[in-house]
């Protein structure tokens, strides 16, 4: 992992993903994914991204889940030529995800 200081002082790792849920869908559809290392309020910044392919996703909102660790992000699926895309998130210091989720497009 690579550590990214920032300018409140704070260490910043990569953000992991943790599920998509549903995995398939059309454009405009709205989908869940669970991400660690991501605050709620880190949204706001307009820095952290959710890229299907090479598209970026709107985020309509994240809330915090209950384990204190994990964030759920709900985004609107983006128009993609592929029918099969990988899901990635940039953090607040541009860092991008050490995975990424398969999403398939439906028509």
């Amino acid at each position: 992992l690579r550590e990214v200081t920032c300018s409140c002082n704070c260490v910043s790792v990569p953000p992991i993903l943790r599920s998509v849920t549903p995995n398939t869908g059309k454009v405009g559809d709205r989908v869940r994914i669970i991400v660690t290392g991501i605050k709620p309020e880190e949204i706001s910044a307009s820095k952290v991204k959710v890229y299907f392919g090479s598209t970026v996703a709107v985020i309509n909102n994240a809330t915090n889940l209950s384990n204190g660790r994990d964030t759920q992000l709900n985004v609107t699926v983006p128009n993609s030529a592929n029918k099969v895309v990988d899901i990635t998130v940039t953090n607040l210091t541009g860092q991008r995800s050490l995975n990424s989720l398969k999403f398939t497009y439906l028509k």
